[in-house]
């Protein structure tokens, strides 16, 4: 989370909100007083996930547009500048990027490209088209498309790009690599019981892919489909440090 922080407030004039999904530490005391103008809140218990806390601290913002941030990822110095100036003159309403992958496995860096027309690209199909943590959403549109579901701690943002392209216009990723993002143990996409390729996701990913089909094809309405917005049954705390 350090290594994020240390580039966000410099490169972004929008207010920086972070939420806390573990015990804290005083390392996380030392990281509040270090980022000052940063505003920290700790969710318990904990883990809730990252789609609570994204949720919930979209409702304590009023930015007009939000950009979402994995902790263990960095951002380039530009990317908030490119996509808030792609999204006004394109009139887009979610735009994500391209990445720049560090592979902590193979020891390498992958340049990986998205298509830049993501609403194009799901009319022919349920596909992988923009990775949820480079991209921006207005705050209308998010609200519009019911926030994120909460019902599991991954995978619910394919879900919500799956259900935002039967109620939005304008999904893209601008042409450019403008997000470092870390491929590393212990994280959710790389533990046994959560990585890409998992029993469960590929399980999720069966049935959204079908529902998405089902709703494209007028056979299912998106209310009653998988694809539909389920909160958390969590009770949980907030608290800004």
């Amino acid at each position: 989370m350090r290594n994020v922080l240390s580039f966000l407030p410099h490169i972004s004039e929008e207010e920086i909100y972070v939420g806390i999904d573990q015990g804290l530490t005083e390392d996380l005391f030392q990281l509040k007083n270090d980022y000052a103008n940063v505003s920290f809140y700790n969710f318990t218990p904990n883990p809730v996930g990252p789609y609570v806390i994204r949720n919930r601290l979209i409702n304590l913002s009023d930015n007009e547009l939000i950009f979402f941030q994995d902790s263990d990822d960095m951002p380039c110095s530009d990317r908030f500048e490119r996509i808030s100036d792609y999204m006004r003159k394109h009139d887009c309403q979610l735009c994500g990027s391209h990445e720049l992958r560090l592979d902590y496995y193979n020891r390498t860096v992958q340049a990986v490209r998205f298509l830049t027309d993501v609403t194009a690209a799901l009319k022919s199909g349920p596909w992988h088209s923009l990775l949820h943590p480079t991209s921006a959403i207005t705050r209308k549109a998010f609200n519009e498309c019911g926030k994120l579901s909460e019902v599991r701690i991954f995978g619910n943002d394919t879900k919500f790009l799956f259900n935002s392209f039967f109620i939005l216009k304008s999904i893209k990723n601008i042409n450019e690599f403008l997000y470092i993002r870390r491929r590393h143990p212990g994280s959710l996409t790389t533990s046994p019981e959560t990585m890409i390729g998992s029993v469960i996701r590929k399980t999720l990913g069966y049935k959204w892919s079908y529902d998405f089909e089902q709703v494209k094809n007028g056979v299912l309405k998106l209310e009653d489909s998988s694809l539909r917005h389920e909160g958390s049954q969590l009770i949980y705390e907030v608290r800004k440090l």
